[in-house]
């Protein structure tokens, strides 16, 4: 997500493409094993619950899903930017077959901080799980 300020949220995206034969579609999930961080300094995960965007110069990530027409966004992922939790998550799903190049759920993490965040290389672990729906 490269150098972070207290100027602006730093965004990072890519697209997830998932393929199935499988009759009633596919489910993709999220987890992270815990906050950004290096040692015990940590950005913490944006708050669902209290308008869920990340804002520039608050210490806060979070992703956003946006999803192409063949999928449709999952729980707390239909909204805005949304904390990734540490067990498994469903983003998105498809209800029927779908090929790997085809329509796609294209992820942006989003990132700020605020002056009181040291400057250091922080990092975690996404693990993305798809699962064909049978």
């Amino acid at each position: 997500l490269g150098v972070v300020t207290t100027a602006a949220v730093n965004t990072g995206n890519y697209d997830v493409n998932v393929g199935t034969n499988a009759t009633s579609g596919a489910t993709l999930k999220i987890a992270e094993d815990g906050n950004l961080r290096n040692g015990s300094d940590v950005i913490t995960d944006v708050v669902e619950d209290t308008g869920g965007t990340v804002t520039a110069g608050v210490d806060e990530y979070g992703i956003a899903v946006t999803s192409d027409a063949s999928w449709t966004e999952a729980g707390n992922f239909t909204d805005d930017d949304t904390p990734i939790p540490t067990g498994p998550a469903s983003v998105a799903s498809t209800a029927g077959p779908i090929a790997s190049s085809g329509d796609d759920v294209t992820i942006t993490h989003r990132v700020a901080v605020s002056s009181t965040v040291k400057a250091l290389t922080y990092s975690h672990i996404v693990t993305w799980t798809a699962t064909a729906n049978f």
